[in-house]
């Protein structure tokens, strides 16, 4: 009998280690960390977008021709007028960026071009002439363009940058005189000129391949000669023409837009390992 329940008891141990080590199960073994890359935004790649803003200048003009004294009585010749200017604009912008290396903060270069459509304008009183003939200057710009470069310093979707380059625009100028009190006037003059701008600005890519920027820029055209062609508001009959008269500009330019963005190049992407 002793022996008899020192078999069982053996045997129930057995099966109860037997049991065990089945839920226990079969050794499990961790193989090599899942690796996720996680991409970041970079501002390497072109854009097309829209803008719009406000215009505000001066344009300078100087009588450079020496005229009758008779018409200029206790005046100097040459004699200077000033055209204060203001208006709206609208257009569109073109560039490519190239973000120089990647992380968090870290410089940007790039070029663009920019077109614009105008209404920034101003009128002023011809003290050219005696106050008898009611000659005002009408000065109107239409348009303005550039291409410049630009740098930039970025803080992953923030970037503060600089820009300069050659800009154009397109001017047009009308007289309206009444000489005498009797016979009108007109004397137009348009033009076309080169010149420089510089600008600041700062652009948010708030999402996606969208960006918005607030930008100011200044706009420096020089002195130059124009002569205006007159004609004869009663007979329309040519009268010669008025000048030389030395025109000196400049415009500042204040404008928001929006860009959207399309990348040709990504930057390096951060590993993080993920277990």
């Amino acid at each position: 009998m002793r022996k008899l329940l020192l078999a069982s008891a053996a045997g129930v141990a057995l099966a109860a280690g037997s049991a065990s080590a089945a839920d226990l199960g079969a050794p499990t073994y961790k193989g090599p960390p899942v690796v996720a890359p996680i991409s970041i935004f970079t501002w390497t790649g072109c854009y097309l977008g829209g803008h719009v803003g406000g215009g505000w200048g001066r344009k300078d003009f100087s009588d450079t021709a020496a005229e009758d004294p008779d018409f200029f009585v206790g005046k100097t010749d040459p004699q200077s007028i000033r055209t204060n200017t203001s208006g709206f604009l609208g257009g569109g912008q073109v560039g490519c960026d190239l973000q120089l290396a990647p992380g968090w903060m870290t410089w940007v270069a790039g070029i663009q071009g920019s077109g614009s459509g105008a209404d920034i304008k101003g009128d002023v009183l011809d003290t050219f002439f005696p106050s008898s003939w009611g000659k005002t200057f009408h000065a109107k710009t239409d348009w303005l363009a550039d291409v410049t470069g630009r740098i930039g310093i970025a803080w992953d979707r923030f970037m503060i940058y600089g820009k300069g380059g050659v800009a154009w625009v397109g001017d047009k100028y009308h007289v309206n005189e009444l000489y005498l009190g009797t016979d009108p006037f007109t004397y137009d003059a348009s033009e076309t000129r080169i010149g420089f701008v510089a600008g600041i600005g700062l652009e948010w890519a708030f999402w996606n391949n969208w960006s918005a920027f607030l930008e100011y820029d200044f706009y420096g055209f020089g002195q130059k000669d124009l002569f205006f062609a007159c004609t004869n508001g009663t007979t329309g009959a040519s009268c010669g023409q008025f000048g030389p008269v030395s025109v000196k500009q400049d415009i500042n330019v204040v404008k928001f837009g929006i860009n959207w963005r399309w990348n040709w190049g990504k930057a390096p992407a951060p590993i993080v390992a993920r277990y």
